[in-house]
């Protein structure tokens, strides 16, 4: 749909250079700025334990509900419903009545409530999980959609580019620390980690962005 209808706007076009290092610059330089820098280190909390859960949820579905590889599927797609009206609509009605900041915090405290609440649902009654996977979704697409503005809000019009190059190097950064030690950590302590991980990051990051002074 894009090559055949969105017609681009002129522009100046320059040599493509591929620097394999840009990335890491990218992240070095974020903590080089007074308001990003520690604006990424929450960014980095939260995703520490987004990414973990994100990653980790389908299997945890698989063994504590005995799921099909269609059913993970899915499991994953109520994820995806809850991003859709989570984005769509229930984003809207916080916006409305809250600050930036606030919805963040209230967005990554209620995920974390209810990725706890996985662990009390009784594998009889997993139709709670699917609901409870629906509303986390709505919970974290909200605090990261707001969570983007809000680090947008912090430079000016030239550095919008350079600030969204840095949320990607800080998600990069995350997840690949947790593809690298989630799974050993699965094996000492249990499938249950990645959820209780990911509740305690995006609680803690939910309560830094509470008491900060980010507009």
């Amino acid at each position: 749909l894009l090559f055949w209808l969105f017609k681009e706007p002129p522009f100046a076009k320059k040599p493509l250079s591929i620097k394999l290092h840009h990335a890491i610059n990218i992240f070095i330089s974020a903590f080089k700025h007074p308001k990003i820098k520690v604006m990424s280190l929450y960014f980095l909390i939260m995703l520490l334990g987004w990414s973990g859960y994100y990653t980790f949820i389908g299997e945890y579905a698989r063994q504590t509900y005995h799921l099909s590889p269609f059913e993970v599927s899915m499991f994953m797609g109520a994820l995806g419903l809850g991003f859709a009206l989570g984005a769509g609509i229930i984003i809207n009605i916080f916006n409305k009545y809250l600050q930036l900041k606030t919805t963040v915090s209230t967005g990554l405290i209620l995920a974390s409530v209810f990725m706890l609440a996985y662990l009390i649902i009784p594998a009889q009654t997993q139709i709670l999980a699917w609901i409870n996977t629906i509303i986390i979704g709505i919970f974290g697409i909200m605090a990261w959609s707001n969570l983007m503005v809000l680090f947008s809000n912090q430079v000016d019009e030239h550095e919008q580019g350079w600030v969204m190059g840095v949320t990607g190097s800080i998600m990069a950064l995350a997840f690949a620390i947790i593809s690298f030690f989630m799974g050993s950590l699965i094996n000492h302590f249990g499938i249950n980690f990645p959820i209780i991980n990911g509740a305690i990051c995006m609680f803690v990051a939910g309560v830094l962005f509470l008491f900060s002074k980010f507009k």
